[in-house]
This record gives structure tokens, C-alpha cells and sequence, in this order.
């Protein structure tokens, strides 16, 4: 089966027709290239929402709030070009008591 984040709106509409039709939940996820547990996902979520489209506020948290962010943009690492994101993260974890990777600050910048 392939790896593939979400499921397309065709697809969703493709695999609602199909069950509908009669089909067997493991032929439609056969034929569309996807694991049983994600097409019956997919149509609990259209049952619940009415929509083939992800909810939001699916995903990963994000670590840091807008204050965080904001100390990180007002720090020196505007200023002085020479501060390292390893720098900038260890005052954001004294000043805020934020544990980021130094990555993310890199990212946020």
C-alpha cells in the first residue's frame, strides 16, 4: 500500500460511491491503493461532518505561542547575525521556560 498523507476529495467521493453501490470495504481500499482502516476513517468522519475535508485543528501542537515567537524575533538574533539558533534556544528555555530544539528556532526565524 502506498504512504500517503490525506485522502483526496475524489477519492473520498470514489470510495463513498463505491460502498454505497455495495461494494466490500476491502475491495474499495484494494482498488483505491489504501488500507481499510483509512476509507473507513474517511467515511466516519463524512458521516459525523457531512464533508469529505479534514477537521481543523488536526496536527501536531505547536510548542511555542505567539510570545514565545515575538521574544525569539525582538532577541539579537536580528540584530547580531553571529547568535546560533543552539544560542538563541537555550535563552528562549532560561527567559521563557520553552524546551525547543534549536531547529525550530532556526525555522521560527
Amino acid at each position: 500500500m502506498n504512504r500517503r498523507k490525506n485522502v483526496s476529495v475524489e477519492d473520498a467521493v470514489k470510495a463513498s460511491t463505491l460502498l454505497e453501490e455495495g461494494y466490500s470495504m476491502r475491495y474499495v481500499a484494494n482498488l483505491l491503493e489504501r488500507n481499510r482502516s483509512t476509507i473507513s476513517r474517511m467515511i466516519e468522519r463524512f458521516n459525523q461532518t457531512g464533508s469529505y475535508n479534514r477537521r481543523p485543528g488536526q496536527g501536531r501542537k505547536r510548542s511555542t505561542d505567539a510570545r514565545d515567537e515575538r521574544f525569539l524575533r525582538q532577541s539579537s538574533a536580528l540584530r547580531n547575525k553571529t547568535v546560533t539558533g543552539t544560542m538563541l534556544k537555550n535563552e528562549l528555555a532560561l527567559a521563557r521556560n520553552v524546551m525547543i530544539a534549536s531547529r525550530a528556532v532556526r525555522r521560527r526565524l
